[in-house]
């Protein structure tokens, strides 16, 4: 089975594209969501990629592929697994777009205007 999640990662939404796919204004480090790809590759337990209320036997999945690609202002996760828990490729879209902005984390954390306004126009220049 493979899902397909689209993120439209641009300062403004679109109205055509509004059910299609997930609108996130915030630029998304591409690069760093891939790097952590490789740590979900694999026969795991997804336990903690599935949302209450998932039902099953076991939580163990085989996911052979994962990656993180972006075309122009869309961004596309694309999994490949032997099947899926519920809510599971939601959870690591959301996860995978924490990891992409964790930089922010280290602004506020950092407390100096300087840094922050060199990451603010990195931001917004990216």
């Amino acid at each position: 089975k493979t899902y397909v999640y689209r993120i439209l990662n641009q300062r403004n939404p679109e109205a055509l594209l509004c059910n299609r796919c997930y609108f996130y204004p915030i630029p998304l480090d591409v690069e760093k969501m891939q790097d952590a790809c490789e740590v979900i590759i694999g026969e795991k337990d997804f336990k903690c990629f599935m949302a209450s209320g998932g039902q099953g036997k076991t939580t163990v999945r085989h996911v052979t592929e994962l990656t993180v690609t972006k075309k122009g202002a869309e961004v596309e996760i694309r999994i490949s697994a032997n099947g899926f828990l519920y809510n599971m490729v939601r959870i690591m879209a959301g996860t995978l777009i924490d990891i992409s902005t964790q930089y922010i984390i280290k602004i506020f954390r950092s407390r100096s205007k300087f840094s922050s306004t060199i990451s603010f126009w990195r931001f917004l220049s990216s």
